[in-house]
């Protein structure tokens, strides 16, 4: 039923951006996924979505001379090509995995697990958490620390603390067992990367150097001045420094710095920050 349900939404956005279609559809297929009774009225609920994002609605009157014009102009430019491409790369279209609990749209554009609790468009990373946990805590930092953060999937955001103290507070999938974080004299190990989908807010010291590896997310780095490394298979990395301090910055891809005259992100002696993303993006904002 629901992926009947799907393919009549995506054959009414078929004239929209893909962008915009898949955005879309993984939205409509994560509320639904917990509904089972759903809407009627697909039409009504694409235009809910679409004027929520600022879009004209669908046409009620559609001119059927048009679409054959346009149609066949189409057929006639691409050809086979466009049918190959189709077929390669987009089939089949909307795939279940009932067992698993996954979903994938547009030949894995959209893959959404709703076991882990996450779906991935490109390369934006969301949590649907269907079964919240939430555990924090904290830990005094008394010395010069190394923290080593290992997380699978995860929205992380990092901010400075005021005080000498590590917080944590994180919404998670699954229960976390006890032993999640390790502690030494001179290192901290947070080991998040059996639990499914992952929010987590951050709090930390100056003195920590952190080293930060993630396999699928969002990471932000809000107005810190930690010495980090942060690596990220997929996803994106926003980093938001602070205008009056100086940092220097490597980052992979790679950034024109002219582009951020309000920072200063290439100083020899600045605060050293190390950003990768092997598939993905980094913002600097």
């Amino acid at each position: 039923m629901l992926e009947k349900y799907l393919r009549q939404a995506e054959k009414l956005l078929k004239n929209y951006p893909i962008s915009l279609k898949s955005e879309i559809l993984a939205e409509i297929t994560r509320e639904l996924s917990a509904q089972s009774n759903y809407p009627k009225d697909v039409k009504a609920l694409i235009n809910q979505k679409l004027t929520q994002r600022g879009v004209a609605p669908l046409k009620k009157n559609f001119s059927l001379g048009k679409w054959i014009f346009i149609t066949a102009i189409s057929s006639m430019l691409i050809g086979m090509l466009a049918l190959w491409l189709f077929v390669s790369q987009f089939f089949p279209l909307i795939s279940i995995d009932e067992k698993k609990g996954k979903v994938l749209i547009l030949g894995g554009a959209i893959d959404i697990n709703m076991e882990q609790g996450t779906s991935v468009v490109g390369h934006t990373y969301q949590s649907n958490l269907t079964s919240q946990h939430t555990f924090n805590g904290s830990q005094e930092i008394t010395t010069q620390t190394e923290l080593d953060l290992s997380i699978a999937q995860a929205l992380f955001k990092i901010k400075n603390h005021a005080a000498n103290k590590l917080e944590w507070e994180c919404k998670v999938q699954m229960t976390p067992e006890q032993n999640y974080i390790q502690l030494s004299k001179d290192k901290i190990t947070l080991d998040l990367k059996n639990l499914g989908a992952v929010e987590c807010d951050l709090l930390v010291p100056k003195s920590v150097n952190i080293n930060f590896d993630m396999e699928l997310g969002q990471l932000q780095l809000e107005q810190i001045q930690n010495k980090i490394s942060a690596s990220l298979s997929k996803g994106i990395i926003t980093f938001s420094p602070i205008p009056s301090r100086s940092y220097h910055l490597s980052a992979r891809p790679g950034l024109d710095f002219a582009l951020f005259p309000q920072y200063e992100l290439n100083a020899k002696n600045g605060i050293e920050v190390k950003l990768e993303v092997k598939d993905g993006e980094i913002n600097v904002r």
